[in-house]
């Protein structure tokens, strides 16, 4: 759950592209800090001049992060995150659920479990958060019923590599099922590795691309989704068994 330089490159790419709305509210899946213990680390100061127009804001949240920068308690971390946030969406309140006590922005709550939150957000953040629950569809469901319609829904977890990081891993397809059962817009989906975004591909992860990109042994899905309706959750089927989706018309509220 720390943004480092491979997920502030994709979200970077995702904002270039113009895949965000300016303002709103913020609900993540687990609440996020920065890496700082590797050659991955994340330089905020930099993050935030690399999405923002020059200007007094700019300015002050730069000078805010270098601030940030000097101190080594989590917080700090914390603090760091959410300026991250804050020049790519501009957002207009943050909460986060989290296993850790409550606070005035964080809501504990065990994401195994069904809650029902009573609103929406109008941006929904997995930030690497669902790898580490086993109870995978509960929280695929949780994401989807609190992103209000037109919402955004941010993914990024493990796809390939990635050994002993969490519970499970995704395939590079599930976030094509996901879309399609429940009719969302994939707005950007990326491998993202160390040194490189690739196009979130299925037919294009194979034995070849491995050996024209070994980074690719360590890489992450990453995907912006829309949210284009306030139909209920759908399970997905996996793509190549879709043909028999005709026998299975299962909804859930």
């Amino acid at each position: 759950m720390a943004i480092s330089q491979i997920e502030f490159r994709f979200l970077a790419k995702a904002y270039q592209l113009g895949c965000f709305r300016r303002g709103g509210g913020i609900l993540e899946f687990g609440e996020a800090n920065t890496n700082r213990i590797n050659a991955n680390k994340i330089d905020v100061p930099i993050a935030i001049e690399t999405v923002m127009q020059q200007g007094d804001e700019r300015d002050a949240m730069v000078a805010r992060a270098r601030i940030l920068q000097e101190g080594d308690e989590l917080a700090d971390r914390y603090e760091e995150a959410r300026l991250i946030y804050k020049a790519l969406f501009a957002y207009d309140s943050y909460n986060a659920i989290d296993l850790l006590p409550p606070s005035e922005d964080r809501i504990q709550q065990n994401l195994n479990e069904p809650f029902n939150l009573g609103r929406q957000f109008d941006i929904c953040i997995n930030n690497g958060t669902t790898e580490h629950l086993f109870n995978q569809a509960n929280v695929y469901k949780a994401i989807h019923d609190h992103t209000r319609k037109d919402g955004i829904m941010i993914h990024w977890t493990p796809c390939i590599g990635w050994v002993n990081h969490g519970l499970f891993h995704v395939q590079p397809g599930l976030f094509y099922d996901l879309a399609k059962a429940n009719g969302y817009a994939l707005l950007l989906g990326c491998l993202a590795t160390f040194k490189n975004l690739f196009d979130l591909n299925p037919a294009g992860v194979n034995e070849e691309s491995f050996e024209a990109h070994p980074d690719l042994h360590n890489a992450l899905a990453c995907v912006v989704l829309r949210k284009e309706s306030d139909a209920a959750f759908r399970y997905p089927l996996q793509g190549k068994y879709s043909n028999l989706r005709q026998y299975v018309s299962v909804r859930f509220p």
